[in-house]
């Protein structure tokens, strides 16, 4: 009878084992330092880009024998810190993106699709609900990413169109310059494995 309880607490004990490494998961915070996005476009005198600072973002991860399941991604970019080397262009940008109605462009992930590992470069498309200037769109975004001992570098490009966010496209020099409606994001992202996060 005692060998018959021992035997069953064992079970029970491995069984709960079990179920919290399955629902463990890793928190991977982005390093703002080794991270770059850049927006680039065009306009009716020259081509132009900007770079996004004071980035935020984390993901939550799963780690499994198969490959990798995402659970959670979000990021944070302040719009008055999307700046160029033309403090004009920046101002027109910011008024255009109504930065200080609306500070931040944000992303939530809604869905992963297609996510295929191989050893540990891992691609996909994240589905989500992106927000600029008070407007938010559903997204599709391809990504390609590498998976490092204690990190995680997330790459791509996505093409967007402003007046999907009812984004008047800036203009300077009295009309005569005016920026392209078609924007491309280029993100290369590095995340760092901050702490252990145990499902409830």
């Amino acid at each position: 009878m005692k060998l018959e309880m021992k035997s069953k607490v064992l079970v029970l004990i491995m069984l709960v084992s079990f179920s919290l490494t399955l629902s463990a998961q890793e928190r991977f915070s982005l390093n703002g330092e080794k991270s770059k996005l850049i927006i680039k476009g065009t306009s009716t005198v020259h081509d132009w880009e900007m770079e996004a600072n004071n980035l935020k973002s984390h993901m939550l991860i799963n780690k499994e024998s198969g490959g990798l399941v995402i659970n959670q991604v979000s990021f944070v970019c302040p719009a008055e810190k999307i700046l160029s080397d033309n403090s004009i262009m920046d101002s027109k940008t910011h008024n255009a993106i109504k930065a200080e109605k609306h500070p931040e462009i944000t992303f939530k992930m809604k869905s992963i699709e297609n996510l295929n590992t191989n050893g540990n470069v891992f691609t996909g498309e994240i589905a989500g609900l992106l927000s600029i200037a008070g407007t938010t769109k559903t997204v599709k975004i391809r990504f390609q990413g590498n998976i490092l001992a204690n990190a995680i570098s997330v790459k791509g490009e996505v093409p967007l169109k402003l007046s999907d966010f009812n984004v008047e496209p800036p203009t300077a020099m009295l009309g005569a310059l005016k920026t392209g409606n078609e924007i491309k994001v280029n993100y290369d992202l590095w995340f760092e494995n901050k702490e252990l996060v145990i499902n409830k």
